[in-house]
């Protein structure tokens, strides 16, 4: 009986670890240890215990679960392990990189489709449409998606005369 109760409250702490820890790992042999603790008594203790040992095992991790989800975040433990910050207002994209749309520059490496290119005497890292630009060329600044700059081929004025 006493490994029973020992597998039943492993696995119910290790399920509720497995919200402040994710992986699967330890939400994973939390199961696996409640699964054997339900076979267990069942095997050992019958079915009418079985039964109301799956009832209780399923209301303990539920509860424990639920109380992990609600008391750790606000306890000392939790707040050296969880983020406390808001994370609203943060982009991982650089900063003026939406300015450079319309501007034009020189391709500083051939783009297929992908390379550098002067705009504004800054270099930036750009991306072509799939086409090739070949180095030298004049591009304009068509799009910018986060970090990616797309750039397309125009027109040199000193080719056209």
């Amino acid at each position: 009986m006493a490994i029973i109760i020992i597998l039943l409250g492993l696995g119910v702490l290790m399920a509720a670890a497995e919200i402040f820890v994710p992986g699967g790992v330890l939400g994973t042999l939390g199961a696996i240890a409640i699964v054997i603790s339900i076979v267990l008594a069942f095997s050992r203790q019958g079915t009418a215990f079985g039964m109301a040992w799956l009832l209780a095992a399923i209301a303990l991790t539920l509860l424990s679960i639920f109380a992990a989800a609600r008391y750790v975040p606000g306890s000392p433990l939790g707040k050296k392990i969880l983020l406390e910050t808001d994370q609203a207002g943060i982009s991982s994209s650089q900063e003026g990189l939406s300015d450079l749309l319309g501007k034009t520059g020189t391709a500083l490496t051939d783009l297929r489709p992908a390379g550098a290119a002067e705009i504004e005497s800054e270099k930036v890292d750009v991306v072509t449409s799939g086409e090739h630009i070949g180095r030298g060329k004049k591009v304009e600044v068509y799009k910018v998606d986060g970090n990616r700059v797309v750039v397309r081929e125009v027109a040199d004025d000193n080719q056209s005369r």
